[in-house]
C-alpha cells in the first residue's frame, strides 16, 4: 500500500506532508489515527472517481469495511 501514500518528490509535497504530520501529532493518538484514516479514504474515493469498489481495492480493504468507514466518518460520495 505504500504506492497510495504521498511521495516526497517535490517541495510542495514535503510541505504538505510536514503540515499533516504536525497537525496529527497535536491530536490524541486515537483521534490522529481516525483523522488519518478519514483522509486516506477521502483520497481513495477521489482518485477512484467515487467508485467504492475501486477505492476499497486501492485501500486494500473489503468493500463492506469501506461502507462502514464512510458512514463512520460521515463521508458522502
Amino acid at each position: 500500500m505504500p504506492e497510495h501514500f504521498p511521495t516526497r518528490s517535490n517541495h510542495k509535497d514535503q510541505n504538505g506532508s510536514r503540515r499533516l504530520e504536525l497537525e496529527l501529532a497535536s491530536l490524541p493518538f486515537h483521534k490522529a489515527i481516525s483523522e488519518l484514516e478519514k483522509r486516506l479514504i477521502e483520497k481513495a474515493m477521489k482518485e477512484s472517481g467515487g467508485n467504492k469498489s475501486e477505492a476499497a481495492n486501492r485501500l486494500q480493504i473489503n468493500r463492506r469495511l469501506l461502507y462502514n468507514k464512510l458512514e463512520e466518518h460521515g463521508i458522502r460520495d
